[in-house]
């Protein structure tokens, strides 16, 4: 939902003060990301349980991949135009596709 995309969109703004790279891992209960500064003295973490979102579903090896924050953020750079958004990550191809259905 909208308000689901303003709360990534504040959660990269805020992991993106303190590094560059989004180390994002998957499970069958949950996906968390973190961050680490390039002096490696300061580190953030959140995780979001499968709950959170409204269809939550992991096939395959599960795994965790390294993205650029700056990416991220621009994807979610105008949350407020968001109706739903679904993220599909694909440990066996190294992919990430993020699909948004704006108003």
């Amino acid at each position: 939902t909208g308000e689901q995309a303003r709360i990534w969109h504040h959660l990269f703004k805020a992991l993106a003060r303190v590094g560059n790279d989004l180390f994002l891992q998957v499970n069958d209960k949950q996906i968390s990301m973190h961050t680490l500064n390039q002096a490696h003295s300061a580190f953030a973490t959140v995780s979001f349980p499968d709950l959170f979102f409204k269809d939550f579903s992991v096939s395959g090896k599960i795994e965790s991949c390294k993205i650029l924050l700056k990416s991220m953020s621009a994807v979610f750079k105008f949350p407020a135009n968001v109706e739903e958004f679904f993220i599909n990550f694909d440990c066996d191809k190294s992919d990430l596709t993020i699909t948004l259905t704006c108003r």
